[in-house]
């Protein structure tokens, strides 16, 4: 029985395409070598961009909560959006309010309408 050597060298010509194509020739393996490298150095490079923006905006965020314009900044933001909140709700009471003063007048006239709904015991319209 022939060993894997033997088998090579009395192959031949097939011997130098199969060196070629498994790795055997140092060209080979350099140009896989160079060619993994520069994919290395591009994905190095993007996750060093991600990482400096993300670093960047974790930083500006400190600056502000850090500063006395930033804070100041802050309160006002804070302070307008409860303020919008609060003009909300009375607008809605304000609306209830007139509401209920028209339906009170409207009984206190004793107008045929609020009569017959008394009658007929039907509860106010909303």
């Amino acid at each position: 029985m022939k060993t894997f050597k033997q088998f090579q060298e009395s192959a031949g010509v097939r011997s130098a395409v199969t060196a070629s194509t498994t790795g055997g020739d140092p060209g080979f393996q350099a140009r896989q070598q160079a060619g993994l490298n520069t994919k290395l150095s591009g994905v190095q490079k993007s996750i060093t961009k991600v990482a400096g923006a993300v670093t960047k905006k974790v930083k500006d965020a400190a600056r502000e909560r850090l500063t006395s314009q930033g804070r100041m900044d802050r309160y006002k933001r804070e302070t307008e959006k409860a303020t919008q909140k609060t003009a909300a709700r009375q607008g809605v009471a304000a609306a209830r309010k007139e509401r209920d003063d028209a339906r009170d007048a409207e009984r206190k006239s004793g107008s045929v309408a609020a009569r017959l709904r008394r009658l007929r015991g039907k509860p106010e319209e909303d």
